[in-house]
């Protein structure tokens, strides 16, 4: 008898972890393909901090003002780091691994994100998600 039980307790204890595993799969699996599915509209709302920067270098100059809101854009060669405060894609950046994105566009498109006199400025991004780290610009303006 007491054998019988502990069969079942442990039968039933497996069949839970399968069964919290299988689900917790399905859920990644949701969330990787939302993520990574491609070309969703998103947009981007915020302060250009710094150019030329990286988000450690921001933090450094004023570590208490920021949160974790910043994000460092990756413009091929260049890198300018956007303080985030409005965005319509919240699960993406919340699942970023890392504070970075590549943002692809026309050069003339993506100057101002690099120009050192928008510094500190408002910024709206919109564009593209192309997958789950970058970004295909489509309108950059300069509040």
């Amino acid at each position: 008898m007491i054998r019988s039980i502990r069969k079942a307790t442990t039968g039933l204890a497996i069949a839970l972890m399968l069964g919290s595993v299988s689900t917790n799969a399905y859920s990644f699996t949701g969330l990787y393909s939302t993520l990574t599915r491609g070309e969703q509209q998103t947009q981007l709302t915020g302060k250009l901090v710094c150019t030329e920067c990286s988000v450690t270098e921001a933090r450094a100059v004023q570590p208490y003002k920021y949160g974790n809101h910043l994000y460092q854009l990756q413009l091929g060669q260049k890198q300018a780091v956007i303080e985030v405060r409005e965005t319509n894609h919240f699960t993406w950046l919340n699942h970023l691994t890392a504070p970075q994105i590549r943002v692809q566009g026309e050069e003339s498109l993506l100057l101002p994100l690099t120009n050192q006199d928008n510094m500190r400025k408002d910024v709206t991004i919109a564009g593209l998600l192309l997958d789950s780290r970058t970004l295909a610009v489509q309108e950059v303006t300069i509040h």
